[in-house]
């Protein structure tokens, strides 16, 4: 945990799950400079409840909980977690209440503060929603220069009424105004298919336009599944392996898990259009609380959280893995090469096989003994 002095006090904040590299932090100068700014302006007495949209940490949330109600909008369960826990050590004055990326947030919103993510698809959406329900309200956007882009001004300037850019801080900038109201949504979803399988893509979905690389490469050389009854797609995304295992294999059951709730209510849709029955998915921390055993589990396991490389996530899984697998059971991952999970699979279960490789992936197999 690490010490986060603000213009409205000291805290003490750490990111979840843990990273082994000691440099990142639950914070940027952007969140300083958001919470500096709102501390000027008074706006922590003199509003009632404030929206704070993807908030990775809490360094925000938690802070603000101290003066005024306030609710986390986010897609990650692992940011609501870290908030919690954040929230938990400080002893947050007013209790936090937390909204998924797929419900709409309380109507009693009078002040909106944005983290823009990488993902502009997922902002757009984010503003979409915005405009719809709380047009007039007074937004503030924080964001680190470096991650200003052409694509994240259009936005701005689409959907926020007279946009007010502050002065660079610490490499840090604000924007201010007031939603404006757009009754036209588009649709959130995209779609594209793979083996005659409609794969549904909601904004936040990692490769949401196309089949990514990686999954392209496992399905090329997919595994027998037919021995088994129960599988888990860990990771699960918009469903694409969940999908093409329960096509291959009509009387196998499929628990997908991820820890985004757009890719959940993706990996949902993509089997209710391709009428696939056998099919169940949850938002979940990995495999953490999951009683039910698999016979294989799939895995194309994530390498960034937020803007951060980090392969924690994906160490969480293969340990994970062995726990939920039957004797037998076999782990089959998909990754670059370079991440270099030969190491902790063969650590992990004892043996270890290189399933198939080409010049940038692979398929790496371990069998629970």
């Amino acid at each position: 945990m690490k010490r986060f002095s603000s213009s409205l006090g000291e805290y003490t904040l750490s990111r979840y799950p843990k990273t082994q590299d000691n440099t990142l932090q639950a914070w940027d100068a952007a969140d300083e400079y958001l919470l500096n700014e709102i501390s000027q302006q008074q706006w922590h007495q003199d509003k009632n409840h404030i929206l704070v949209v993807n908030d990775s940490f809490g360094a925000l949330s938690v802070i603000l909980s101290q003066y005024t109600q306030v609710t986390h909008w986010h897609d990650s369960l692992l940011a609501q977690i870290a908030c919690q826990k954040n929230a938990q050590h400080n002893n947050t004055e007013h209790p936090l209440q937390y909204c998924a990326s797929t419900e709409i947030p309380a109507p009693d919103i009078d002040l909106v503060i944005i983290k823009p993510p990488k993902n502009l698809r997922l902002l757009k959406h984010q503003l979409q929603i915005l405009n719809q329900h709380f047009a007039n309200i007074p937004v503030v956007i924080g964001m680190m220069q470096k991650h200003i882009t052409s694509g994240l001004k259009s936005l701005v300037e689409h959907f926020i009424d007279n946009p007010e850019p502050s002065r660079a801080v610490k490499k840090a900038r604000l924007v201010s105004g007031q939603l404006l109201n757009h009754a036209i949504y588009e649709d959130d979803y995209h779609y594209f298919e793979v083996d005659d399988l409609i794969i549904a893509n909601q904004p936040n979905v990692f490769s949401s336009e196309s089949l990514d690389i990686g999954s392209r490469f496992l399905l090329e050389h997919f595994p027998d599944l037919a021995h088994c009854k129960q599988v888990f797609d860990l990771g699960c995304g918009n469903g694409v392996l969940s999908a093409v295992a329960a096509y291959k294999n009509p009387n196998v059951a499929v628990l997908g898990v991820d820890e985004s709730y757009m890719a959940v209510a993706s990996a949902q849709q993509t089997f209710l259009m391709n009428q696939l029955n056998t099919g169940t998915f949850r938002v979940n921390n990995a495999l953490s609380n999951i009683e039910q055993k698999a016979d294989a589990i799939l895995c194309n396991p994530p390498f960034h959280q937020q803007r951060q490389v980090s392969t924690g996530i994906a160490h969480q899984m293969i340990r994970q893995s062995k726990q939920c697998l039957t004797q037998g059971g076999q782990l089959w991952i998909v990754a670059n090469r370079h991440l270099g999970y030969h190491t902790l699979m063969k650590k992990t279960f004892g043996n270890l096989e290189v399933a198939q490789a080409n010049s940038k992936f692979v398929i790496l197999q371990s069998i629970h003994h």
